[in-house]
């Protein structure tokens, strides 16, 4: 079998939670299937590297676009001016696969799968650059029409596509992300002190990691945090470890008030340091929302520490019964709950066990095995 792949997610320099879902799926579901043959098809206005992952598998071929800009392409798709992806790789596949909300125009391939990772646009509309919207409002359907096959992340999002778009339940799989279980471990003593001496973290701390964006509802934890006594404030500072966002006024504004050496913003930070940020925390905020998932949940459970998350959209899946659970526009019933686990060490232990019980339930494996299984019968398919 023959398969390209749309591999812009691939490329990037500063990968976000699609990017390292897509790698990590992509990656291992190509050492699934020795017999068949990936092509890595990718505009070079992405990057000026090579995708890291044709180092990964013999059955690998680098397809990089180059004599047409990305930006050009981009532009043209936006206004879904169509043209052939698998003709500017100069491929012919059995099956094109497009990990990243858009099923681009093809020619030769009629075969195809696009990964639909949430529908944050139609169910947190507020929280999205109104540009991205316009973009994602018209692509999204049409290429959940085109695809032979929809892939999502959550058994939420599944049915809020089947509810939105009217799609046929059978069309749509889900994969649910998962972690490595080898990098995400409770990090030792001296690598958690490395990272907040390199972050000027002073003493313990509560943490959010993700991208700064109003959609993970980062204005609400600032308010729960400034809710919290006073004692506690001095002993634990707020971590917010993650890469500058979008429609973030808010949060730099609420940010400015915290009182001087209590807040500690990392901004787009080592993803090797991700398991000693997580494994120094003694809890692991995440109150968004909307999500398509939540790999985050599952991160810091593994490396046990206790979460705190919102009780909507597929939340509730990635955290299972380990999480402590809130309304998300609830700020004192945070402010509340991150007090409970602060001041209760047994409530804390509690939740560790469980969180990495639950945390090593979710493996890449299984969704490499379900894709897996979706290129088969596809190939297998008439049409």
């Amino acid at each position: 079998m023959k398969i390209g792949i749309e591999s812009s997610v691939l490329a990037r320099r500063q990968k976000t939670g699609v990017d390292y879902y897509a790698e990590s799926l992509i990656a291992e579901t190509i050492k699934s299937m020795p017999n068949s043959h990936f092509d890595l098809c990718y505009l070079s206005f992405f990057t000026r590297k090579s995708v890291p992952l044709l180092k990964a598998a013999p059955n690998i071929t680098e397809r990089r676009i180059s004599f047409m800009p990305g930006k050009f392409y981009n532009l043209f798709e936006h206004y879904f001016i169509g043209i052939p992806f698998d003709l500017l790789a100069g491929v012919k596949e059995d099956i094109f696969f497009f990990p990243n909300f858009a099923r681009w125009p093809l020619v030769f391939t009629k075969k195809s799968v696009v990964i639909v990772y949430d529908l944050g646009f139609l169910e947190s509309p507020e929280t999205i650059i109104a540009r991205h919207r316009r973009y994602l409002t018209k692509a999204v359907p049409r290429s959940i029409s085109k695809a032979t096959s929809v892939l999502t992340i959550s058994q939420s999002t599944k049915q809020q596509i089947i509810d939105h778009y009217g799609t046929d339940a059978s069309k749509i799989v889900v994969a649910e992300p998962a972690i490595d279980h080898d990098f995400y471990v409770p990090a030792p003593a001296n690598k958690i002190i490395e990272v907040k001496q390199r972050y000027g973290i002073a003493g313990e701390y509560i943490l959010f990691l993700g991208t700064i964006e109003p959609r993970k509802n980062l204005a609400g934890l600032l308010r729960a945090y400034s809710l919290l006594p006073d004692d506690l404030q001095k002993k634990y500072q707020l971590v917010l470890a993650g890469g500058k966002g979008w429609l973030d006024e808010e949060i730099d504004a609420l940010a400015a008030k915290i009182k001087p050496g209590r807040l500690v913003r990392t901004g787009y930070f080592d993803q090797a340091l991700k398991p000693a940020l997580y494994s120094g925390a003694s809890v692991f905020v995440y109150p968004s929302f909307y999500e398509g998932w939540g790999m985050q949940i599952a991160e810091a459970m593994a490396c046990g520490t206790p979460v705190i998350t919102a009780d909507n959209s597929s939340l509730p899946e990635a955290g299972g019964d380990a999480a402590l659970y809130i309304k998300a526009d609830d700020t004192k019933a945070l402010a509340q709950s991150i007090q409970r686990v602060l001041t209760s060490p047994k409530l804390a232990a509690d939740m560790i066990k469980k969180g990495r019980q639950h945390a090593a339930s979710f493996s890449w494996a299984n969704g490499a095995k379900i894709l897996k299984q979706t290129l088969e019968k596809l190939a297998h398919t008439d049409g």
